[in-house]
């Protein structure tokens, strides 16, 4: 059981919850950063290595 102060009933990050739980928008940049730079990376070393063995 909850009890008032023990425990929050929703999840959210650690930055949302310092700016009182107002916006959302720097735990979605949080996640679509934890997705989109190791695509990006890998991406990146990709076309490094084909550059590579083109040469």
């Amino acid at each position: 059981m909850l009890t008032e102060g023990g425990a929050r009933v929703w999840a959210i990050c650690l930055r949302c919850d310092a700016r009182g739980g107002r916006s959302l928008r720097g735990g979605w940049w949080m996640v679509i950063s934890w997705i989109a730079l190791p695509i990006l990376a890998l991406a990146a070393a990709v076309a490094l290595l084909e550059w590579l063995t083109r040469r």
